[in-house]
């Protein structure tokens, strides 16, 4: 296993106001396509191709953050693919279902409820 070597404060504030710096960089050029591709009114679409270029971007800015100071993913407790799936769909179903179990008994006792205000084909 391989020693990470100790870093002295003035590197590490330089390299977080680079990664600082990048991640405005892609929040600025998001909201630049946003302007210039997606003028019109809001769309499912749209705003699902923008937040895949925004995970894209950010994903690659961390990779070579970590690759710049030589970190691999399992320092920070990611392991194989399968096993980050497995992990995330455990998470997921874990908030899942007590939350439908609270949203039905708060449903069927009345203290909340749910109206489309809107026309169901407009809401698609």
């Amino acid at each position: 296993m391989s020693r990470i070597k100790p870093l002295n404060i003035n590197k590490i504030w330089i390299r977080i106001l680079i990664v600082l710096i990048l991640s405005i960089v892609i929040w600025q050029f998001t909201d630049y396509l946003t302007e210039v591709l997606f003028s019109e009114e809001y769309s499912q679409i749209n705003q699902l191709f923008i937040a895949v270029i925004t995970t894209v971007l950010s994903i690659i800015l961390i990779q070579e953050a970590f690759k710049f100071d030589k970190f691999h993913w399992h320092i920070f407790g990611m392991g194989a693919f399968k096993t980050n799936i497995t992990s995330f769909l455990l998470g997921f179903f874990l908030w899942i279902i007590p939350a439908a179990v609270g949203l039905f008994i708060c449903v069927i006792a009345g203290w909340v409820e749910i109206k489309a205000w809107e026309n169901i084909p407009r809401l698609f």
